[in-house]
């Protein structure tokens, strides 16, 4: 499995011309380096023109070649290339309301996201990025009821999710999560 996180605010302004006729400036950018980024790993893992379609529930995927999933947030890109199923979610660093852990935590993730007493977002978002990733990994999409898919227990984050592997990545800036095959 190989991943990258891309800062969007490295791409030329050669390539960000490419999609000047997309609607919000931030979200064009993002768009622009996501897929910058995802045919670049695609073609370091052998295919050599990628043609990205999507598939049901807004899963893209290129015909015959490498399973990728792309997210993006803030200033970050990410993408992740991997020889069977994969799914990613990156979320910028941001403080949450903690009245959203009811609509996509467990029991008891709801105490794993209130440490001391006093609800912790980056715990929170700990959760949401790994469920993210989850549902981008079955293609199941956004529709799924989160509180059905448990990430952590009272005392911390699970290592897999329905025995899928499950990695993340926490930076002053961003959480990353990857769920994938361990191949």
């Amino acid at each position: 499995m190989r991943c990258a996180v891309l800062d969007i605010r490295t791409v030329s302004a050669a390539e960000l011309a490419r999609w000047e006729d997309a609607a919000e400036p931030e979200r064009r950018a993002r768009s622009i380096c996501a897929d910058h980024l995802a045919r670049t790993l695609l073609r370091e893992a052998g295919a050599q023109t990628p043609v990205i379609r999507v598939g049901r529930n807004g899963k893209p995927y290129v015909p015959d070649g490498p399973a990728f999933n792309c997210s993006h947030s803030g200033n970050f890109v990410c993408c992740a290339v991997h020889g069977g199923p994969v799914g990613i979610d990156l979320e910028a660093r941001r403080p949450v309301r903690a009245a959203l852990a009811a609509r996509i935590c467990t029991p008891e993730e709801l105490v794993f996201t209130v440490p001391g007493g006093r609800f912790d977002s980056l715990r929170f978002l700990q959760l949401w990025t790994a469920k993210e990733a989850w549902v981008k990994y079955t293609g199941e999409g956004l529709g799924v009821d989160f509180r059905t898919l448990p990430a952590a227990a009272a005392d911390g984050l699970h290592e897999t999710l329905f025995g899928r592997r499950l990695e993340q990545t926490v930076t002053e800036d961003y959480v990353l999560s990857v769920v994938y095959d361990a191949v």
